[in-house]
């Protein structure tokens, strides 16, 4: 979390990620009896507990996940080493049957949280950060005051409302025009 707080982490950043979103092995049956394990015969009638973390059957940790880019995770990797999140909806999305009106209507939703984590579109931090930037009232000394404030929940009313039909924010929505 310490990372994602940093500014324009979702470019600059690396998170641990996954390796394999669908991994092969099958992880071994858990322990029906509550995770109390009896242990050998020993006469006594208090039962041994098991291991307070059992071994993970996929092996360690350390080969199961990786430091991974915001666009690697969503997008997918260029060597293709890791396939991505869009690109493992879309096929989900490719093999059921879905109405051709839901499926572009996806694929906006899609477009949209691809071109975020691409850097193409802006988040919503960045934009933010480039309103209070850009308005009059602010002395660019970390203070924003009641009238900056104000124009910025207006702002944001604005793009809730119109959904970006107006164009307003296009550096943050670009072409998405979801309908409500």
């Amino acid at each position: 979390m310490e990372t994602a707080h940093r500014r324009d982490a979702v470019l600059n950043d690396k998170f641990y990620f996954r390796k394999d979103v669908l991994p092969s092995k099958r992880p071994a049956k858990p322990n029906t009896n509550g995770g109390v394990a009896s242990g050998p015969p020993s006469g006594a009638s208090t039962p041994q507990l098991g291991p307070s973390r059992p071994a993970s059957p996929f092996g360690p940790v350390e080969d199961e996940y990786e430091l991974m880019s915001v666009d690697e995770i969503v997008n997918g990797k260029a060597d293709g080493g890791f396939p991505g999140l869009i690109p493992l909806v879309e096929s989900y999305l490719d093999s059921v049957n879905v109405d051709v009106e839901t499926r572009c209507e996806l694929a906006q939703y899609l477009a949209l949280i691809r071109g975020r984590a691409n850097g193409t579109l802006w988040t919503a931090a960045k934009w933010m950060r480039g309103f209070v930037r850009g308005h009059a009232e602010y002395g660019m000394d970390s203070v924003v005051g009641a009238g900056v404030v104000f124009d910025l929940v207006k702002a944001v009313e604005r793009i809730t409302i119109q959904e970006g039909r107006d164009g307003f924010a296009k550096e943050m929505l670009g072409e998405c025009r979801v309908q409500g």
